[in-house]
């Protein structure tokens, strides 16, 4: 038979396309359990959420202390291959990843690899990584490396915003500017297409109006990283992206935070240099002046400071060449030259 998707080619990888997840479901987990036929299934989750909803799983779905693995660090390629040796021990019948990104991070890559099907449950709003087809890991050295295969998709994906209410006011706040990196760089990103682009603006505006409405904050919120994940799943992410994928995990900054400290930075040089506005509609939220303003509104709602990051015998040329190799930064809408990216670098930075 024909294969229609062929990653293997140069070619396709340059296609401006877009991978879904086959199905999402929006409303109360335990109502999507009481649907199921299939119950025998691996669970990877970590320890934080499992003691908040393990006793709830256990009620709907059929698994033993045996069945879960715990992950609650970014996901390591040792980790996968453990993972992966518990899910092949015996027969299941799917793999559910119930957490944050490192968790679904991990649950794509283990479906990849066995060809289980995969429910994906996420319990933070930001990482959009549940309509990705994309699972990011970390090496010894603590560089980070993306996998990418439309085979990392899930085939199901529910969105309960319950799952979110415990979550502290910060954390909703950086989830806010990650979702919105997500946005905006997929927006502006050399790879978006006219899907994408819809998309990605229908996510900003939702985080943007999330302040104003805070009955349905967590509906909107989750629902507009959702949105955020499928864009930069089409379409990639740029240069702030590139700077969080090499500071994050070398100082142990959580992936929104290290986000956060470079979009506007990012998003203002990107204004300045390439023609990313036009994308922005003609009125509304989101002209270029707004789009900064948004950025701020968010930051000050969510009582997010402004934070520098401490270095000890910082090189920052060598920190300059990783981030332009990143692949986010090719993908940047327009190429930065070495001094704009040491510029923004030494801005954030603090010397101990």
């Amino acid at each position: 038979m024909a294969e229609l998707i062929n990653e293997n080619n140069r070619l396709f990888a340059f296609l401006k396309k877009g991978f879904f997840p086959s199905m999402v479901v929006f409303g109360k987990l335990e109502n999507y359990f009481k649907t199921l036929e299939s119950k025998n299934c691996f669970v990877i989750v970590s320890e934080t959420v499992y003691k908040n909803y393990g006793k709830t799983l256990k009620s709907q779905l059929r698994f033993e202390d045996r069945d879960i693995f715990f992950q609650s660090e970014e996901p390591t390629l040792e980790s996968l291959k453990k993972c992966k040796q518990m899910a092949t021990a015996k027969q299941y019948e799917f793999i559910l990843g119930f957490g944050g990104g490192s968790v679904m991070d991990l649950a794509k890559a283990v479906k990849k690899e066995t060809n289980l099907k995969l429910l994906l449950v996420p319990t933070t709003p930001g990482t959009g990584s549940e309509a990705s087809p994309y699972s990011v890991f970390v090496d010894n050295q603590k560089n980070k490396t993306v996998l990418s295969s439309y085979m990392l998709l899930p085939d199901a994906v529910v969105l309960d915003p319950t799952l979110l209410k415990s979550l502290p006011k910060e954390l909703l706040g950086y989830s806010a500017i990650d979702i919105l990196g997500h946005s905006i760089e997929a927006l502006f990103s050399k790879f978006s297409n006219p899907v994408s682009d819809a998309i990605a603006i229908a996510s900003i505006e939702m985080v943007f109006n999330t302040e104003k409405e805070e009955k349905e904050m967590l509906q909107k919120m989750q629902t507009a990283g959702f949105l955020g994940g499928l864009a930069q799943g089409m379409a990639s992410t740029g240069l702030a992206h590139a700077l969080s994928h090499y500071f994050g995990p070398k100082y142990g900054i959580p992936h929104s935070k290290a986000v956060s400290i470079f979009l506007k930075d990012v998003v203002e040089l990107n204004l300045e240099n390439s023609d990313a506005g036009k994308k922005l509609p003609k009125a509304g939220q989101l002209t270029k002046k707004k789009l900064v303003q948004g950025i701020d509104r968010i930051f000050k709602a969510f009582g997010i400071m402004e934070s520098k990051i401490e270095v000890e015998s910082f090189d920052v040329k060598k920190c300059v060449e990783h981030v332009k190799k990143d692949a986010c930064t090719l993908t940047n809408p327009f190429r930065p030259s070495e001094e704009q990216i040491e510029a923004i670098i030494k801005k954030h930075i603090v010397e101990k």
